[in-house]
């Protein structure tokens, strides 16, 4: 069970690998950064700043902030989780994806952020998406939208606040086996290959021990008939370990896929589906 406490904010972010955290001071300095690659959650709502600097306590200002109210330490008061632009050195805002974008969350509702993660790595400008639980602690972690293909979809990063073995409250991605944030496809493509559909998803399970997230794809064989492949992996901190990879084939009639597509993530709502 992690442990919040809202006051002084603390800056550890990851830089690539398990254990390898520098202060997000350190990460800003000399230019751009360098970026190395079942509790039903409460609902959140989306929030949205204008193009105009705010001071979250970071050091610099930033803007274009995008965020999501929800209750993320589980003392019944709302949280806010944000993802940010550093304002440019001219003081203007720079275009999402073009700049350092940071994810935090203010604890205190006083606008200042209490834990700050990054900087994230999105070519086309980072999103919050959702805060589902993924570990079964009780509490939500933090869904986020990396990346927007032509098809419609989206590429998703789960990230966790947590205190690592040793270090202090961080935001720090869940991370595969090659030590990069695991990233998940979700959404729809449109009439795939003329047959209807195909569907993207993630969905989170409790009924394993460590928990399951599993990331699944719904591609339609013909009219009425569907080809699933799933891909879960274990929760063990904030490593997710292949445990299993599975396909099956759906009739029509009897079509059901897996949670967590649609508009929900791991049981929870998304903010734009």
């Amino acid at each position: 069970m992690r442990r919040i406490q809202s006051g002084a904010l603390i800056v550890v972010v990851l830089a690539g690998t398990v254990g390898g955290f520098v202060f997000l001071s350190d990460a800003f300095r000399g230019g751009s950064p360098s970026v190395g690659g079942s509790v039903t959650p409460p609902p959140s709502t989306e929030i949205n700043t204008p193009s105009v600097a705010n001071d979250m306590g970071l050091g610099f200002p930033v803007c274009d902030v995008r965020s999501l109210a929800t209750d993320m330490d589980g003392d019944g008061t709302t949280d806010t989780v944000s993802v940010a632009t550093k304002m440019s050195d001219a003081g203007g805002c720079p275009v999402r994806g073009t700049a350092t974008e940071v994810l935090s969350v203010d604890l205190s509702d006083d606008g200042k952020a209490d834990v700050v993660g990054g900087p994230l790595a999105c070519p086309g400008g980072c999103e919050p998406f959702a805060t589902p639980d993924v570990n079964d602690d009780g509490l939500p972690e933090i869904a986020i939208v990396v990346g927007q293909p032509d098809d419609g979809t989206k590429r998703i990063q789960l990230w966790d606040v947590t205190t690592p073995a040793g270090g202090s409250l961080a935001i720090i991605p869940f991370l595969d086996a090659t030590g990069d944030p695991a990233t998940f496809s979700w959404g729809t493509v449109e009439n795939w290959g003329g047959d209807g559909p195909e569907v993207f998803g993630v969905s989170c399970t409790s009924r394993t021990s460590p928990p399951l997230v599993t990331g699944w794809q719904a591609i339609p064989t013909g009219p009425d008939s569907w080809h699933v492949s799933e891909h879960g992996y274990h929760v063990v901190g904030t490593e997710l370990r292949s445990a299993f990879e599975d396909s099956y084939d759906v009739p029509g009639e009897e079509t059901v896929f897996p949670d967590g597509g649609d508009d929900t993530i791991c049981g929870a709502q998304v903010t734009s589906p």
